[in-house]
């Protein structure tokens, strides 16, 4: 089978697991293509008549990986206020101000106890970014 067609075929399939089950491959986050690959999740299924799909779809994934580059913490995005919707980087270069208005408040990803670390560490990088700016 040629690659077009190939490639054709794995943008049609869905994901079946996940938090992003029912959604396109073409679709994916690209964070979320780099878990599936790192930890080659759609593999799992042994059966010599899987092998083949596999290995196009393990072939597509990589090539949307090509231009791929990890998010930092100043790539998250803000869920509330005025610049909602907005990136923490962008703001940094709007309004150090707001940067430190939430920090203050501790307004940041959640309350949740789950994502005390990625606050922590969102709370560093925004820290880091400030004194750089001083």
């Amino acid at each position: 089978m040629s690659s077009k067609k190939i490639k054709n075929k794995c943008e049609t399939l869905y994901i079946l697991f996940g938090k992003h089950k029912g959604t396109l491959l073409k679709d994916l986050d690209l964070d979320y293509v780099k878990y599936v690959v790192d930890n080659n999740i759609y593999l799992k299924n042994e059966n010599e008549k899987y092998k083949e799909i596999n290995e196009e779809i393990h072939n597509y994934l990589l090539d949307r990986l090509q231009n791929y580059k990890p998010k930092t913490y100043g790539d998250y995005v803000l869920k509330f206020g005025k610049y909602k919707d907005m990136s923490y980087n962008e703001v940094l270069k709007i309004d150090c101000d707001y940067i430190r208005y939430i920090l203050d408040k501790n307004i940041l990803i959640s309350d949740d106890e789950r994502y005390k670390d990625k606050n922590n560490k969102l709370i560093d990088f925004l820290k880091q970014q400030l004194q750089k700016k001083e």
